[in-house]
C-alpha cells in the first residue's frame, strides 16, 4: 500500500488512497504516501497531454499561415489581372 508507482493505473491508485484512509488508525499519515503517488501521475498526465496540444497548435499555425499565404497570393493575382 505505501507502493510508490507512478505508473500504476489511476483507478489503482486511487483504490490504494481510499484503502489507507479506512486503514490509518494506526498510521494517521498513511493516506498521504499514495495521493501524493497519484499527484505526480496526474502531474505526469496533463505535461503529456499539454505537449501533445502545444503540437497540435504549431501544427494549426503553420497551416494557417500557408492558407493565409495562398490567399494573399491569390487576391495579387485579381488585383494585377483586374488592373491590366
Amino acid at each position: 500500500m505505501l507502493d510508490r508507482d507512478t505508473t500504476k493505473p489511476t483507478k489503482k491508485l486511487l483504490a490504494d488512497i481510499m484503502s489507507a484512509a479506512v486503514n490509518q488508525s494506526h498510521m494517521p499519515g498513511l493516506v498521504l504516501v499514495p495521493f501524493a503517488t497519484l499527484l505526480v501521475r496526474l502531474s505526469e498526465e496533463a505535461s503529456q497531454t499539454t505537449n501533445q496540444n502545444m503540437k497540435i497548435q504549431s501544427r494549426m499555425i503553420v497551416l494557417t499561415s500557408i492558407i493565409l499565404g495562398i490567399t494573399i497570393v491569390q487576391l495579387l493575382v485579381a488585383i494585377i489581372s483586374a488592373i491590366s
